[in-house]
């Protein structure tokens, strides 16, 4: 017998595919979509599997024996199928937000410059910014450009605030 033409009839009560089958009501169009092989679903099974483990989807394609084309259709066709990709993928986003905190607090200094630079962007920037009344906010670079321009005529300040310029503001000195 034709594997390609054999129908499956039992169902996997642990696929993440039966339990989307099983909880949404689907739309006509999205009825339609759903005549691929029992054959391509198993693949995607596997392909599931494989990106929870960390792979990409080419490799997860790959190493599942199913064309990226093939996948990329099924996906675009059912979009319940989508939301369970992108429900993996968020997944092993929060994994590595979880270890990226845990090193955080575990003392890794640049894992918690990392984390803050990321999550407190108001508080933990590199760039700094000065409220002034006749600027909406400006940068500590335009600000030194001002105080320059300012000081111009006394060359002594001009030199003493240009002694000890910023390690990034070196090179944009003259």
């Amino acid at each position: 017998m034709n594997n390609k033409n054999k129908k499956v009839t039992k169902k996997n009560k642990n696929s993440p595919l039966y339990e989307i089958g099983k909880n949404l009501k689907m739309t006509a169009q999205e009825r339609a979509a759903t005549q691929f092989s029992a054959v391509a679903l198993k693949k995607l099974e596997t392909v599931f599997d494989n990106l929870r483990e960390g792979h990409t989807i080419t490799q997860a394609c790959l190493f599942s024996d199913l064309s990226r084309a093939a996948y990329y259709q099924i996906m675009k066709a059912r979009p319940d199928l989508r939301r369970v990709q992108d429900s993996i993928l968020e997944l092993r986003c929060q994994i590595v937000e979880d270890s990226l905190f845990k090193n955080a607090v575990d003392g890794n200094v640049k894992a918690q410059v990392f984390w803050l630079k990321n999550r407190k962007k108001e508080r933990w920037k590199d760039r700094i910014e000065y409220e002034d009344e006749n600027y909406d906010t400006i940068s500590e670079k335009d600000m030194k450009r001002d105080i320059r321009r300012l000081l111009s005529n006394n060359k002594d300040i001009l030199e003493d605030i240009e002694s000890e310029p910023d390690e990034k503001d070196k090179n944009t000195w003259s």
